[in-house]
């Protein structure tokens, strides 16, 4: 069986959750957080490595850095 843990949000970051949740039409708060922990731990991973990431809009010339 896995770990609890108790969150506290603040208005504004627990409405992020929900709109989240309603976008990805996750079944959970706790599915929303396990993906965002994937996505936060695969960008630690490769800035750890010396890589950037990046991104941008089709047919645009502005990018957009992820500094953690």
């Amino acid at each position: 069986m896995g770990k609890k843990v108790q969150i506290e949000f603040s208005p504004s970051s627990f409405a992020d959750l929900e709109r989240l949740k309603a976008e990805t039409e996750a079944t959970s708060y706790a599915q929303v957080m396990r993906a965002a922990l994937k996505v936060y731990s695969w960008c630690v991973s490769h800035q750890q490595q010396g890589r950037k990431i990046k991104a941008s809009k089709p047919g645009e010339n502005v990018i957009y850095e992820l500094i953690l």
